[in-house]
């Protein structure tokens, strides 16, 4: 297949890994990729190994003129038969591109924020295929854009799992991130109001009232959020209380390994997710889950098997559950091991390029 993705995000990220991935991966099954991206985009840092064929345009907005045609132009040129989009803002671009060059147009869906407005209906109705990454996204995508279920298609991110941690790994991570309490209890991700950064600080405090072997790991910060006001609330609430020590504030890891090598649970409070790639990576890395009852996170997290789940914003109820899995050695055993095999076996790479593959050709049937 000849692809054109087309990404605007200058940013690094969770986003910005799954597209440089994708563009990787489908490249080595043999396909022509093209990527359209801003000049100075995280993307393509994470690509420079890769043979893929990246094109510097402005892709201002979604209706950048400039951007339409020289991507119209690059999709003739190089007979491109399918043209991808990640984000909200670049479907317009990636739909009109499609329709003048006469190829395919799939559309990526990884949040639950949808538009109403008629234009974003229309262009999800006329789309070739709407890959949505957990069943409860494609089902929204269904009932209220009212995608037809030809479609429409599930294709989960894949993870990487990472090797098992060392004695000398877990010896570095704990002095890198100055740990000295023995069990560790992560929340991993982007640092904003639905992740639940707020409400895990608050977990946290309930579980200090009556423990003293716990420190609570904040891992997300970024040049971009370490200034929102959101995480200095976040900050003041804790240093208002006195336990600044019983917290570690991480930057950023693209290599989450030596984070996983020093977390015992690993909490995603989050008020709702498509998908929750975090909670799949932690259970690969043999990392128990406490993670929210809502969203894509249940189609991931089956509690008691894979993981255990809490009600969103329960805070007594999110603490008694993870004080369970602190407690409970054969509860702790089970749920890593179980969630281990499910991850490793469900989100492998090879497994989910090959959905993907599937859902391109299926789009290029439904052009036809």
């Amino acid at each position: 297949m000849n692809l054109l993705h087309v990404y605007s995000s200058p940013h690094d990220g969770g986003g910005t890994v799954f597209v440089a991935g994708i563009c990787d991966a489908l490249v080595k099954r043999g396909h022509a990729v093209h990527l359209a991206c801003r000049g100075q985009a995280r993307v393509l840092h994470r690509l420079r190994q890769a043979k893929v064929q990246t094109h510097a345009l402005p892709l201002r907005n979604g209706i950048d003129v400039r951007s339409i045609l020289q991507l119209a132009r690059l999709a003739r040129d190089n007979d491109v038969g399918l043209v991808t989009a990640f984000s909200g803002r670049d479907y317009p671009l990636a739909f009109i591109v499609s329709r003048w060059a006469n190829t395919a147009c799939v559309f990526w869906r990884q949040y639950y924020r949808l538009s109403r407005n008629p234009l974003t209906r229309m262009m999800f109705r006329r789309a070739d295929m709407v890959v949505s990454v957990s069943d409860k996204l494609s089902s929204a995508m269904r009932d209220i854009l009212h995608v037809r279920p030809s479609h429409s298609v599930t294709v989960p991110n894949w993870i990487e799992p990472c090797d098992p941690p060392t004695p000398a790994r877990i010896a570095s991570a704990k002095s890198r991130f100055a740990l000295d309490k023995p069990r560790n209890i992560a929340l991993i991700g982007n640092i904003y109001e639905g992740k639940g950064q707020r409400e895990f600080v608050e977990i946290a405090l309930k579980l200090l009232e009556k423990r003293q072997d716990l420190c609570f790991l904040i891992a997300g910060v970024t040049e971009q959020n370490k200034q929102s006001r959101y995480l200095q609330d976040i900050r003041a609430r804790i240093d208002g209380v006195g336990r600044s020590k019983d917290f570690r504030f991480i930057d950023w890891q693209s290599d989450l390994s030596e984070v996983f090598a020093v977390t015992y649970i690993a909490a995603v409070p989050s008020h709702n997710e498509a998908f929750g790639r975090v909670a799949a990576e932690s259970m690969a890395a043999g990392v128990p889950v406490v993670a929210s009852d809502t969203g894509g996170l249940r189609e991931i997290v089956r509690d008691g098997d894979t993981g255990l789940l809490a009600k969103p914003g329960d805070i007594a109820g999110w603490a008694e559950t993870i004080e369970r899995l602190l407690d409970d050695t054969d509860l702790y055993s089970r749920v890593s091991r179980q969630g281990g095999r499910y991850a490793r076996r469900v989100f492998r790479r090879d497994t989910v390029v090959t959905q993907i593959e599937v859902a391109y050709r299926t789009a290029l049937r439904n052009r036809r």
